[in-house]
């Protein structure tokens, strides 16, 4: 007996509600299926229990500290956030080990996260932040009724229940308060080359695969406007990935984290190489093929 055939099935689609979908051929490992209405790409079976528990209890969550480079990008985000919400109360949901709320505390914000993790939230709690219960449904303390901005980067590709904690966030917001969020794309570039070696398609820990369009849609039916959605980069680390994969000769794999730092520092230490790099990912943004989804919406209802 397939023990698959016992698990909870999803039975409808997470952005659209429909009842119809087919699978995605090439992807049956991860369970994928495409919504027959809007497109929408999900897992139709529910991980179990021991599923995640294995997944989650070997994460890396970046806890080893982060670049100088990465860090002024953060810096230059958070700016940019502030400057369209004139957030002074600002909200990360699943925020690891505070990183991207430590920029905002600099800039003068009262601070806020969530974090299943405890030792990313002890971290965080080092460093000033306010840490709340909830988790995906954050509960905000008895004196804050709402924050001006919600920071929901790389974890809705995790959740099956996006109606639900998208609901929760909006209720948590201000009126025009703004909601950050970042996702893999599916429709990305780098995803229709590698296919179904793309290092994104991870069951059971991504379930659910956006594209542009199926955010947008399903943020707008939640309360929301966009001011701006685009999708960018290629990663150079997933790249390497997939080409250990294919390698016949598994003792001359190249250390793909390695390989994208060396990237990296050509890209910053080489003007031309970084001119043609920004010219690409203007492409890619243009074009929707980036690899990550990067939106910015604001609470409307």
């Amino acid at each position: 007996m397939n023990i698959r055939m016992t698990l909870p099935i999803i039975e409808t689609c997470h952005v659209c509600g429909f009842g119809q979908h087919q699978p995605l051929r090439n992807y049956e490992k991860h369970h994928l299926v495409r919504c027959r209405r809007c497109s929408f790409v999900f897992s139709n079976i529910k991980p179990t229990e021991e599923e995640l528990r294995q997944v989650y209890e070997g994460y890396n969550r970046g806890l080893d500290g982060i670049s100088s480079t990465t860090i002024a990008k953060l810096h230059e985000r958070a700016v940019a956030l502030i400057s369209l919400s004139g957030a002074n109360a600002v909200l990360d949901i699943a925020c690891g080990d505070g990183n991207f709320l430590q920029r905002f505390k600099e800039l003068g914000c009262q601070v806020f996260g969530t974090e299943y993790d405890r030792e990313s939230e002890l971290i965080s709690e080092a460093r000033g932040i306010t840490m709340l219960p909830g988790g995906l449904m954050p509960k905000l303390p008895s004196v804050v009724s709402d924050v001006d901005l919600i920071i929901f980067t790389e974890v809705i590709e995790h959740i099956n229940n996006p109606q639900e904690v998208l609901s929760h966030i909006h209720g948590l917001l201000k009126p025009n308060g703004l909601l950050f969020i970042t996702t893999p794309n599916f429709d990305s570039l780098e995803r229709r080359i590698l296919g179904n070696q793309w290092g994104m398609v991870m069951y059971p820990e991504h379930i659910s695969y956006y594209t542009p369009k199926t955010l947008d849609m399903i943020l707008k039916t939640k309360g929301f406007e966009k001011i701006s959605i685009y999708a960018e980069n290629i990663s150079v680390f997933r790249v390497f990935q997939f080409i250990n994969r294919t390698k016949k000769d598994k003792s001359n794999v190249i250390d793909a984290e390695a390989a994208a730092v060396k990237a990296s520092a050509v890209v910053s230490g080489n003007s031309t190489v970084h001119f043609l790099k920004d010219m690409t990912n203007e492409v890619l943004k243009f074009t929707y093929l980036g690899s990550s989804i990067v939106a910015t919406y604001r609470k409307v209802t």
